[in-house]
């Protein structure tokens, strides 16, 4: 529904073309589609190039001839029902100055096409559990949660390395670091320069690990490490609608090879 919102958005808030001089820009299996119906097509969809409202605009003539073969149609009921929502959903309260009757047609059609859409290609899309967990595998990451002490030189890092054996980690950090930052957060895998990232990765969790590097000497301390998992009812819709836009695509590539289309513009 958002789309058609957004769709019949445009057409209500775009400004008309001027005088249109017509004639035949295109037939579709014997059904002519007119320069004038190309160039309201196109402002209705914020579409510049008239070539490629053209195109679309013979899309959307194949889909709803398919939708007809299909015996799809929207109730008065329905219709009454959609409009409703779309006046309540975009807060359009005076119809004045709208050609209500022309909105409608236009709703009517989006309805109709979203019907076949979800008759032959929709319905027939699936996502298995196999498919999200191999997703969620790809990005599931184990993530480590990070502090440190930066020193200049080994001066303090004996005094260092003795506070910390009786007091938290964080009170040392403040007193002896000399960066007032001393809280990596959650740290990936090769997210740091390679001497600390090896260390962060090769330290035991919750005993300090000391390592030198050119930047400095850094007394790095692990607190915690965890995966960090992805929601897989986020990625079951992700893959659904990645699924959805692909099917789409080849639907309509296939029923333009079957249409006798003829182009004059």
């Amino acid at each position: 529904m958002v789309k058609v919102i957004f769709l019949l958005l445009t057409f209500l808030t775009n400004i008309a073309y001027g005088e249109i001089i017509d004639y035949i820009a295109a037939v579709v299996n014997d059904e002519p589609v007119l320069y004038s119906e190309v160039v309201e097509f196109a402002r209705e969809s914020g579409i510049t190039d008239l070539r490629l409202a053209r195109d679309k605009l013979i899309e959307k003539k194949i889909l709803l001839l398919e939708a007809k073969k299909e015996g799809i149609e929207i109730s008065p009921q329905e219709l009454e029902r959609a409009f409703k929502g779309f006046l309540e959903e975009t807060g359009i309260k005076d119809l004045k100055g709208i050609n209500a009757d022309l909105l409608k047609q236009r709703l009517k059609e989006q309805l109709i096409i979203t019907k076949l859409i979800a008759r032959k290609v929709k319905s027939k899309i699936r996502v298995s559990d196999p498919e999200v967990e191999k997703y969620c595998r790809s990005v599931e990451k184990k993530v480590r949660d990070v502090y440190y002490i930066k020193l200049k030189d080994k001066s303090k890092l004996k005094l260092v390395l003795e506070n910390l054996k009786t007091k938290p980690f964080e009170e040392v950090a403040k007193k002896f670091s000399e960066e007032k930052t001393f809280h990596l957060g959650l740290v990936e895998r090769g997210s740091l320069f390679k001497e600390l990232d090896d260390a962060v990765w090769n330290a035991k969790i919750g005993v300090p690990k000391v390592v030198e590097t050119k930047k400095g000497i850094f007394v790095v301390f692990v607190k915690s490490e965890k995966v960090k998992t992805c929601n897989r009812e986020e990625v079951r819709k992700k893959l659904f609608s990645e699924k959805l836009d692909k099917a789409l695509k080849d639907y309509i590539e296939k029923l333009k090879q079957k249409a006798s289309v003829k182009v004059y513009l």
